[in-house]
């Protein structure tokens, strides 16, 4: 029976994967071969796999998840054509065995059984059924492998066929070939081999196919930007049959020569292995693959560390196929080779630098193989060249996201590649409107144009065709209009993402037409109108509706609560008003609840219908049910799962309801701002996780119970019980944000202020370790401060104001090195202030009110100062959040002030020293001050400033007038070095003296030393050291005075001055001079200088908002055995990077991760550390944010709407390089320099 003229394989799909992100689950596909005559006869031919030499990519697309998998759920596609048998193959085959016992064809077919056991058999034309082989799915340890064993039986509605591709020649062994078929229609293989190890050329021919064809596409696609889903990927070949490759052919002289010239554009290769520097076969470097011949058809080298440019050599490969150097740093442009490269169908080049314009391909350029492109996260810029896009005939799928493309969106896509199935455009400058071109996308399942200057209404006309659109995202634009009623066609469609636009109008009726709405994001826009418009009931699959900041109006629709898959319901911040229906009940996935700010009414009955939400873990109502009375109702007894539960701002009055004891998960409890009275009930220690409390601004009396010290959480030291990360859209994380002893995520908070409590704060008050916010401020205390509170090392905040607190302020207070905001005043305390810690950094106003406190200062006796009586102004309350913001965390911890007004002031340093009499002034404080007795032997040494000549000399004295005796009042900054003090000089000049910590610094000749090669680091970035002084056992440094301060302040401590906005050119500018000042000590120093404490109090700003660099180098005054901060830490809390956790070493890996905190405070305008923010650590949550594709979200919203987006989110792209947790993938300086100096300021 002649020669066999085609292969063909059979494919079953027998389990779907998971659903969720990031699972590994997969379906599991068996491979037999069938064999086909010339008589169009068919017989079984072996239980065997073999690879496949002609290039091409297999598509599968998955069906819906089904215990049985019915025949319409399995899809293949065939893309290659089918080469003829050889001889070997047809003597392989043994031609007798196609005359079967059936007088017709033969077909392998399968049936799927619950028991996971496929039946294979013949069916002939008579319509007999013969069993053939019976196969079965066995569970091992890590993979799922087929076994073969015999069994019978099974029925004929169960056979199910599907066939693919042929295979070539027979292997030598057998081996098991399972395809894991993800959802989102891609193909990974998986090879296993069993004990004997496989015919040389025969395996790595088929792996040259899976890793050229199947394999990577994945990778791809396993961003945001793609696919939702993560997509698992894995490859195991055992021990043997890597070694049998040793065997294997050699690559030609022509591919190697190609590989190395790439290898020779590279400035830094240390990531590459050793093979491909000591290897002389190209075919065994690893990231190599190579067919038969020795042609290369694969180049992986991802996540290398790759620095340089791409060659053009790799476009010499001819029979490269694909190429993924992905996550690197390489720069340059990308070589127009690599675009009209006749062989590749696979090319990442993804988060590198690469930049300039994509080269314009010529107009005669055939149509190009190219079928998956991936450039995102470079700086690539200009327009998209037309004729390029246009030779694309085969392109699948584009991600050019975070870019700096600009112009239309191009028009060419679908004209040239019918097949075109995904558009991400996401991240850059692209303008104008969705182009109409864009309606002949057919296939297309997912347009991401996002973050981008699109505007104009959102043409339905054209959105009418995309019938396969699965995903739509249009967010961060400037859209404007209604949403198209053509919208209802769009049935295939599962997210809708329009957030941050300007668009208007009531929704259309038409929504509910998608019946596979997975997610629903309007939020942010200006829609209005009633929500009954859109029947809900007719998107059952709807989990996420988020409709936050808009107009609506009416009653929440019944039609919602048939959304059975529900998890998360934000419809806060717009109008709506009416009861909560019992309906609600039917959400049995409900997690996350918000219906703040709205006119919601009857709270009794809206916790009676909720409490019954077993999966309810965040409910926010807060500013509802207005005056009403809090329900002390008993039945209300559910809310199990609930861990946050904000009614706050509703006027409440009551007493606080026991039913919330019953809320055993509950973590954070927002009561604030209502009228609630009694005293807070014993049961509260009961809810073992609570760690946030805040019932402040209420009318609540008695004493401050015991209870209260009992609550586990807080006198636990294990930072393990944090939210649970799935809250929907509340930034309230858990473990990744812990930083050394810094209570992470939300702050552990007791918020007891604005009310009527009585009686003494509680001794054991000091047992909750845990506790970073105390306070206890406007209530009638009285007592005093108890020793305990200085046990709480974590405390951050401590106010204790307007009391009647009697007593000494503990002196061990000043041993709590992370408290940043402190207040006392308006009590009646008595005797000294604590000195030293962070005591030298509170003002005046933290200690006033209290007439009998005295100032332990210099040399002043205690009795022979007081602090002055409060202004009017200083006794009221002060806003709660905006006292700890004016002081939290980097207000000018360590910053030093700047600016000298060269011209007026003449500094003269003498490197041998003068000793200078200081001469009596006539003013009596100043010969009151520290230092008189010793100041006929100060020393005073100054160095001029580059190019001027000697001066008036500048005696101690003069520095003592000048700071009025070191007075509190002119601290302009403080950190783990010492104080700053503005110096104002007879003549109007003004200088920065930063007094050092006396106990931590060097003897006085080393101190000397040091500090004379400090001075010769000049740049017009860093802040000049013009001298010091030595006086005693005091070492002062003299530095320029900036009249604008530092970075911190403006960024943080000036809400109520509308002139102190910073604008984002002056935030680029900034970021831009503070990078060159670091880079200088960096780079240009010898030896380099490791700064230790990046942070925005040590960016200085003159009155021109240029940036110095502060604090360097101060590290070298040190004793050896001191440590710069009194935290026993390198760096300020925030800006440490993790590594420091092992090995409190620092590095400039570590100074470039603190800079890139100081470019995310920037960009968010928020600290690295809030303390009454409910917000986590700034870091992890922009990363979180990031992660989820919502970059634009954490951007300050003073600076949104002005055009500066895409800057911003370019300048976020290289914060998040920096503050990479591996420091080894952290950019050097001169590479952050290159990338912002890059951006252009204007819009």
């Amino acid at each position: 029976m002649g020669s066999t003229t085609r292969w063909e394989q059979t494919y079953k799909h027998v389990r779907e994967p998971s659903s969720r992100s990031g699972a590994s689950g997969h379906a599991d596909i068996f491979l037999l071969q069938v064999a086909k005559c010339e008589t169009s006869k068919w017989r079984y031919a072996q239980k065997q796999v073999a690879s496949c030499t002609n290039p091409g990519i297999l598509h599968l697309t998955a069906g819906k998840q089904r215990s049985l998998v019915p025949k319409d759920h399995v899809h293949t596609a065939q893309a290659f054509p089918q080469p003829q048998a050889d001889q070997h193959q047809r003597k392989a085959i043994n031609q007798p065995a196609c005359q079967c016992q059936c007088q017709s064809s033969h077909a392998t077919k399968f049936r799927i059984k619950t028991t996971d056991t496929f039946h294979g058999a013949q069916q002939c034309a008579s319509g007999e059924w013969k069993t053939t082989a019976n196969v079965t799915i066995r569970q091992s340890s890590r993979d799922k492998v087929i076994r073969a064993s015999k069994s019978r039986g099974w029925k004929r509605e169960h056979v199910i066929t599907q066939q693919v591709n042929h295979p070539p020649r027979p292997l030598r062994n057998k081996i098991a070939l399972l395809l894991v078929l993800h959802s989102n229609g891609l193909v990974h293989t998986l090879i296993e081999t069993p004990m004997i190890a496989l015919d040389c050329n025969r395996l790595t021919e088929m792996i040259a196919r899976v890793l050229s064809r199947q394999l990577y596409i994945l990778q791809i696609f396993t961003n945001c930007f793609f696919f939702k889903r993560c997509l698992f990927l894995f490859t195991k070949i055992q021990k043997d049959v890597r070694a049998s490759k040793d065997k294997c052919y050699s690559c030609t002289e022509t591919e190697k020569g190609s590989l190395l010239q790439f290898l020779a554009g590279l400035s830094q290769d240390g990531g590459l292995p050793a093979t491909w520097r000591n290897g002389t076969d190209c075919c065994k470097w690893e990231g190599i693959t190579c067919r038969q011949d020795g042609t290369v058809t694969a180049v992986f080298l991802p996540s290398k560390g790759l620095q340089g440019h791409i060659s053009q050599s790799l476009g010499v490969l001819t029979g490269l196929q694909y190429l993924n150097l992905s996550h690197n740093s390489l720069s340059g442009g990308l070589p127009p080779e690599l675009m009209s490269s006749s062989s590749i169908t696979i090319l990442d080049v993804s988060f590198n630098q690469l930049n300039g314009t994509l080269q314009e391909l010529p107009s005669s350029t055939p149509a190009q193989p190219l079928q998956v492109l991936n450039i995102s996260s470079n700086s690539f810029t200009g327009q998209f060249p037309s004729t390029t896009w246009k030779a694309m005939a085969n392109l699948i799928a584009l991600n050019a996201s975070k870019n700096r493309f600009t112009g239309q969106i191009p028009t060419h896509f679908c004209n040239s590649s019918p097949s075109f199935t995904v558009l991400e455009l996401s991240f850059n400058k692209f303008s104008g409107s969705i182009p109409p071109s864009l309606g002949n996308c057919s296939k297309l399942r997912e347009l991401r144009a996002g973050y981008n200057n699109l505007s104009g209404a959102i043409d339905g006309t054209h959105i009418t065709n995309l019938r396969n659109l699965v995903v739509l995202h249009l967010g961060w634009n400037n859209f404007s209009g209604k949403i198209p009623v053509s919208i209802g066609q769009l049935k295939k469609l599962e997210e809708l993402h329009l957030a941050y636009n300007n668009m208007s109008g009531e929704l259309p009726s038409a929504l509910s037409n998608c019946t596979n709405l997975i997610t629903i994001d309007l939020k942010s826009n200006h829609f209005s109108g009633k929500l009954t418009k859109v029947n809900f009931s007719n998107l059952p699959n709807l989990r996420i509706l988020d409709l936050w900041l808009n107009n609506f109006t009416g009653e929440v629709p019944e039609s919602i609560y048939s959304c059975s898959n529900l998890i998360a319901l934000r419809l806060s911040s717009n109008n709506l008003h009416g009861q909560l229906s019992s309906r609600i009940g039917n959400l049995k996935y409900l997690s996350f609840l918000s219906l703040g700010k709205n006119n919601f009414t009857n709270i009794t009955n809206a916790l009676q219908i909720l409490k019954s939400s077993k999966n309810l873990t965040t409910l926010l109502m807060g500013h509802n049910f207005r005056g009403e009375i809090l329900s002390q109702d008993e039945t209300i007894d559910g809310f199990g799962s609930l861990q946050v539960l904000d009614i706050q701002g509703c006027n409440f009055s009551g007493r606080i309801p026991v039913w919330i004891s019953r809320a055993v998960n509950l973590q954070m409890l927002f009561l604030c701002g209502n009228r609630l009275t009694g005293s807070i009930p014993g049961w509260i220690s009961s809810l073992s996780h609570l760690f946030y409390m805040d019932v402040s601004s209420n009318s609540l009396t008695g004493e401050i119970p015991l209870t209260l010290t009992e609550m586990p959480v807080l006198k636990s030291t294990d930072n393990a019980t944090h939210l649970d990360p799935t809250v929907f859209e509340l930034p309230v994380y858990n473990g990744p944000a812990l930083q050394y002893r810094v209570v992470t995520s939300f702050p552990a908070v007791l918020n007891l202020s604005n009310n009527n409590f009585t009686g003494v704060i509680p001794t054991q008050i000091g047992q909750l370790k845990v506790l970073a916010v105390l306070d206890f401020s406007f209530n009638k205390l009285s007592g005093q401060i108890p020793q305990s509170v200085c046990n709480l090392a974590n405390l951050q905040v401590l106010d204790l104001s307007s009391n009647n607190l009697t007593g000494a302020i503990p002196a061990a207070l000043n041993t709590l090195h992370f408290l940043s905001a402190f207040s006392i005043s308006n009590n009646d305390l008595e005797g000294p202030i604590p000195s030293g810690g962070q005591f030298d950094t509170f003002q005046n106003s933290s200690f006033s009110g209290n007439p009998k406190l005295c100032v332990s200062m210099l040399t002043h006796k205690c009795d022979s100062a007081s602090i002055p009586p409060p202004s009017t102004k200083e006794t009221t309350k002060p806003r709660y959040k905006k006292s700890v913001f004016v002081i939290a965390f980097g207000v000018f911890f360590g910053g030093i002030a700047v600016l000298l007004l060269l011209g007026r002031l003449i500094v003269f340093i003498r490197i041998n020293g003068i000793r200078i009499r200081n001469r009596r002034e006539n003013n009596g404080d100043i010969e009151a001050t520290s230092f008189y007795s010793s100041s006929e032997q100060t020393l005073v040494v100054m160095r001029m400033p580059q190019g001027k000549t000697e001066g008036t000399k500048l005696k101690f004295a003069d520095i003592l007038k000048a700071t009025n005796n070191f007075d509190k009042e002119n601290i302009i900054g403080c950190g783990g070095y010492g104080l700053v003090y503005k110096a104002e000089l007879p003549d109007g000049s003004k200088l920065a003296i930063k007094k050092l910590n006396s106990e931590m610094c060097l003897m006085e000749r080393e101190f000397s030393a040091e500090v004379d090669a400090l001075s010769m680091a000049q740049h017009d970035n860093l802040v000049p050291l013009w001298g010091y002084c030595i006086q005693g056992n005091s070492r002062f440094l003299v530095y320029s005075y900036m009249e604008n301060g530092s970075l911190d302040d403006w960024l943080h401590n000036r809400y109520d001055d509308a002139s102190s906005f910073l604008d984002w050119p002056t935030r680029l500018k900034i970021a831009k001079g503070a990078s060159l000042g670091l880079s200088y000590i960096h780079d240009v120093c010898k030896p380099q200088i490791v700064h230790r404490d990046i942070k925005s109090s040590n960016i200085l700003l003159d009155k021109e908002f240029k940036a110095y660099v502060a604090d360097f180098g101060l590290a070298r005054l040190i004793l050896p055995d001191k440590t710069h901060v009194t935290t026993e830490l390198v760096g300020t809390m925030g800006y440490i990077p993790p590594e420091y956790g092992q090995a409190w070493v620092a590095t400039l890996r570590g100074d470039m991760y603190s800079f890139g905190v100081v470019l995310l405070e920037l960009l968010t305008g928020k600290r690295p550390v809030t303390v009454l923010s409910t917000s986590k650590e700034l870091v992890p949550w922009v990363l979180q944010m990031r992660s989820e594709c919502k970059q634009t979200e954490v951007l300050d919203p003073t600076l949104r709407g002005r055009g500066y987006e895409e800057q911003m989110l370019e300048v976020l792209e290289t914060a998040c390089k920096c503050v990479d947790n591996n420091q080894f993938r952290r950019p050097a300086i001169t590479e952050v320099v290159s990338s912002l100096s890059s951006i252009e300021a204007a819009p």
